[in-house]
């Protein structure tokens, strides 16, 4: 093999992000854009965000099902056993209180367990936020209630 014929300070210039210099054999630098370069140019995050917003509307179906069919009132106005008792006799409020319960569980697992932050924990978080937003007026009004 060859001795490189570069010295340190060539190597450091390459190393710039402002200035890309690829070196050809005859040790003429070539000077190229950086934005013009494939991996300077920016990324499409197409799975990103429709992770994100797929996640955000299924969570807010939940939420929305959620105050129309269930209510949050349900789970502090009745004592545990009776709560369970309803939940329990129909299938309907049974799958929707675990469609609501899936959301936070499912975002700390996968965040607590992922060695890298997947589609599916960006899933879930959007989907934990979109069942807030839609039960946003229904904690307030609750809180309402509780503090008058």
């Amino acid at each position: 093999m060859s001795v490189s014929s570069t010295s340190f300070s060539d190597r450091l210039t390459r190393l710039d992000n402002n200035s890309v210099k690829l070196y050809a054999g005859n040790e003429t630098p070539q000077e190229y854009e950086p934005g013009k370069l494939i991996c300077a140019m920016p990324k499409v995050k197409k799975a990103y965000w429709t992770s994100i917003i797929i996640g955000a509307i299924f969570g807010a179906v939940a939420g929305h099902l959620f105050k129309t069919n269930v209510g949050i009132e349900m789970f502090f106005s009745q004592p545990l056993l009776v709560v369970f008792a309803i939940v329990k006799a129909n299938q309907m409020t049974a799958g929707i209180c675990l469609a609501m319960l899936a959301g936070p569980v499912c975002a700390l697992a996968f965040q607590l367990f992922s060695r890298t932050k997947t589609r599916l924990a960006q899933f879930w978080w959007s989907y934990v936020a979109g069942s807030i937003a839609a039960n946003a007026t229904a904690w307030y009004y609750f809180y309402l209630t509780m503090t008058a």
